[in-house]
């Protein structure tokens, strides 16, 4: 597979008939060497990929896209990191967006959503010193050709199942990598504010009412006001006073 348009993501390209994880692949290859920005790790079949928090990415074998993509983003701070998530965020909501007509949301904080139903995935881990980031792996799951989901696995679709058809896993590769390119070049440049108004257009419940789960105090109704520069969600609740904040398990959405 080769990318075309783009200035350095995917120019070099790994791509495996089977890994255990790309993510782990790509650490692998930063302990190793520095490789060049923009370096793609790509296979065909993840058998033991890694979602949030520990969690498993289910991925059947030649149906989906597992890919792992290597930066170092060192003019950003660490407190700026979210604004990568902003930008793969964004940059996997577009790609899917180019092959559906169905409304594509980004659900905080690395999930998107085709119509409220979750068919992509992103794992980014950063290599982080004291001043500045040093590399980051930013891991892309995104169900395509997949049919059928284990039971343990809810609310999930594809691109196949939300729209009847079938499609080629490297025109949607060579898309995602020209948007990733595209998106991480606007944090390159500094354009927060243009990436923050592009992000809460496409975030799932901004602004709305909607129930929650919250770990200690059970269901509430919550509207999602903000996410602040270091990832956390600012909720308003209509039994509570003041807005609150809350990183990752912190909150659950009811779906």
């Amino acid at each position: 597979m080769t990318i075309h348009n783009t200035l350095f993501v995917g120019k070099v390209l790994l791509h495996f008939t089977q890994l255990a994880s790309t993510n782990d692949y790509a650490f692998d290859l930063l302990q190793q060497q520095k490789p060049i920005e923009g370096t793609v790790i790509l296979t065909d079949h993840q058998y033991r990929g890694k979602g949030q928090m520990g969690n498993h990415w289910e991925s059947k074998a030649n149906e989906n896209i597992s890919v792992s993509i290597i930066f170092h983003p060192s003019f950003l701070s660490p407190k700026e990191q979210f604004y990568l998530n902003i930008a793969i965020s964004l940059a996997v909501r577009n790609t899917l967006a180019h092959f559906t007509h169905q409304k594509v949301q980004i659900k905080w904080p690395n999930d998107i959503l085709i119509q409220d139903q979750k068919v992509a995935g992103i794992l980014i881990q950063n290599l982080i010193s004291s001043t500045k980031m040093q590399s980051s792996v930013v891991g892309i799951g995104i169900n395509v050709n997949q049919s059928t989901f284990s039971d343990s696995i809810k609310n999930a679709t594809s691109l196949h199942l939300s729209t009847g058809q079938i499609f080629r896993i490297p025109d949607i590769v060579q898309q995602l990598c020209q948007q990733i390119e595209a998106n991480y070049l606007l944090v390159k440049k500094g354009k927060y504010k243009l990436l923050r108004t592009t992000y809460f257009q496409h975030l799932f419940r901004f602004q709305k009412w909607a129930d929650y789960e919250l770990p200690q105090s059970g269901n509430t109704k919550g509207k999602i006001i903000d996410v602040l520069e270091n990832g956390r969600l600012v909720v308003e609740h209509k039994d509570m006073k003041g807005l609150k904040t809350y990183q990752l398990k912190e909150i659950q959405f009811v779906l």
